[in-house]
């Protein structure tokens, strides 16, 4: 295990089984943890509260490795480049590798290409994250990950990203969110929350107890884009995006699309806001025309009741009419507070 004792940053000695820098006066820096997990050191990184400055591009995650911050609120790995116009991602996992991120704030990620904040070719666990304010000029402002390549979302926050496809995640391979919440990012072409398009095999999106809410693209699918392969929403609550075009707000092209016990309300679209050409709905709250020709009936409670999901608006039909009412959890994730109301 490494305990990274600074924020500061510097080029990294030569792996020797100690994470010191000469040149800081022996301090490990996360680059320093990184060079010495790579070369099998160690498989832990701890890292204290504080901005953990990234002045140039971090060694990829080539080994199984566990990097752990203080708590969201506390510990940030931000891109913060010592050539003005840099542009690099923050981290980035390698083919096969098991990866869990926990505890920290990444942002400041900006590419050209995909991945701003995060590429992901390996097995990638986000628990207790914020992922915000990464840009990338492709795929995945926030996250991207590779087809055949696996990501778990869980009591974190992935927001304020911005890309031309997926600006919050763009999904090649297998992603799931729990108890999360996507949030304003902005895509500048389709799929402003999330954008699922496999390249090889399959990415199945499996969205349960969380919220993916006021997200923009300029085109198709504002909140969630799929063009292949099935979506499953569960006990989740999707509204106030925005989608420019013509296809929806949730937009699986010609795939499946199973929506249960969730909120599905307030979407802005020139067209309808839920388009697929096989779907599944049931125990779902939806406004009048949120969900045209989705062929089921609203008929019992939205139980959406997510750590991330924010509660219902006073005078909202989702309190009272459909049984119990949507609730908190006692013990919410250590990141920023959902803002947004539910309908």
């Amino acid at each position: 295990m490494f305990n990274v004792d600074t924020t500061a940053d510097a080029p990294s000695d030569p792996a020797d089984n100690s994470c010191s820098v000469a040149s800081l006066a022996g301090a490990c820096t996360l680059r320093e943890a990184v060079t010495e997990a790579r070369a099998g050191s160690g498989d832990e990184i701890v890292l204290g509260p504080g901005r953990h400055q990234l002045n140039s591009e971090l060694d990829s995650l080539s080994q199984d490795m566990t990097i752990r911050g203080a708590g969201a609120n506390s510990t940030t790995v931000i891109r913060q480049p010592a050539i003005p116009g840099d542009q690099y991602r923050v981290f980035d996992v390698s083919s096969a590798k098991v990866v869990s991120i926990s505890g920290l704030t990444v942002t400041g990620g900006d590419v050209t290409g995909d991945g701003g904040g995060i590429r992901n070719s390996g097995n990638l666990t986000l628990n207790r994250v914020v992922v915000g304010g990464n840009n990338s000029s492709g795929g995945g402002g926030g996250v991207f990950t590779i087809s055949g390549a696996t990501l778990e979302v869980t009591d974190s926050n992935v927001n304020d990203n911005n890309a031309g496809r997926g600006a919050g995640i763009y999904a090649a391979g297998a992603v799931s969110l729990t108890r999360s919440l996507v949030d304003q990012n902005d895509a500048s072409v389709e799929g402003g929350g999330l954008y699922q398009n496999p390249t090889i095999g399959t990415a199945p999106v499996s969205v349960l107890n969380s919220t993916v809410a006021n997200n923009t693209s300029a085109a198709a699918g504002a909140a969630v884009m799929a063009t292949t392969t099935g979506v499953q929403i569960d006990f989740s609550t999707i509204a106030y995006n925005d989608a420019g075009g013509s296809n929806g707000s949730i937009t699986p092209d010609n795939v499946v699309l199973n929506v249960f016990d969730s909120i599905v309300v307030s979407q802005k679209t020139r067209g309808r806001k839920v388009r697929s050409s096989c779907r599944k709905a049931t125990r779902n709250l939806r406004s009048k025309r949120s969900c045209t020709r989705l062929g089921a009936r609203a008929r019992s409670r939205a139980a959406a009741a997510a750590a991330r999901t924010p509660s219902p608006s006073p005078g909202s039909s989702a309190v009272g009419r459909y049984g119990r009412a949507p609730t908190r959890r006692s013990s919410p994730p250590a990141t920023p507070p959902a803002t947004a109301r539910r309908p």
